[in-house]
């Protein structure tokens, strides 16, 4: 009898535990349900900065390719051909964004200027850039499997007398000027193939996804007669 006593006690103290016991496992179950969101979280954010982190090279190694594209097209005598039209106040680019500040009665020297995209650039090799190479955003371009494109374009500004070089007969008159080189490398989700795949992007997304880098560089060019003084 007194163990039937004690039994039922014991199950009364039970009963009034219940709630506790139903705390206690409802609060691990929601630690544990946090722990594997903050993991989730974490993980995505890793993804994400390894993407931009990706994305910045892509965007550096472009605005180098400008500068070695831009040097190789004022190699030679194609730079006194660029000199004079940085000069004219008809031939020169106005736009350029090296020069953004730029004091309206400044001289023509200091806003002469010309700006080179890579259709141009490369067009003179006769290739392109072509950044993605199949209308299938899963397989790999050369921006990786997201639908990326790239672009860059330089600016040349700054023209200044660089002196004479090795090699050169004073005698002729011919000299070397100095340029100051900005290439901007550009990259940006694909609008066109993501329109065939009937995605539209607005300017947030858009312009929010755009990675610019910058390069400059100086760069001695010639010979030639103009500008030697």
């Amino acid at each position: 009898m007194t163990t039937l006593v004690h039994i039922k006690a014991r199950q009364r103290r039970r009963r009034a535990r219940r709630g506790a016991i139903v705390f206690v496992v409802a609060m691990t179950l929601a630690v544990l349900a946090s722990l594997g969101l903050y993991a989730l979280q974490s993980a995505s954010t890793e993804v994400k900065t390894s993407g931009y982190g990706r994305q910045n090279a892509q965007s550096h190694y472009l605005s180098e390719y400008g500068v070695s594209a831009g040097s190789t097209a004022m190699a030679g005598t194609t730079g006194q051909l660029y000199l004079g039209m940085m000069k004219s106040s008809t031939q020169r680019d106005v736009n350029c964004t090296s020069l953004i500040g730029t004091d309206v009665n400044a001289s023509d020297l200091s806003k002469a200027c010309r700006r080179m995209g890579a259709t141009e650039l490369s067009g003179a090799w006769g290739t392109g850039i072509k950044a993605v190479e199949s209308t299938a955003v899963n397989k790999a371009g050369s921006l990786g499997n997201n639908a990326m494109t790239g672009d860059f374009f330089v600016e040349i500004t700054d023209p200044a007398p660089s002196g004479n070089m090795w090699g050169i007969d004073t005698r002729l008159g011919l000299c070397f000027t100095q340029f100051t080189m900005t290439a901007v490398g550009i990259t940006r989700p694909d609008t066109v193939l993501l329109a065939s795949q009937g995605v539209t992007l607005g300017d947030t997304a858009l312009y929010g996804s755009q990675g610019l880098l910058t390069s400059r560089a100086r760069v001695v060019t010639g010979p030639m007669r103009d500008g030697c003084n």
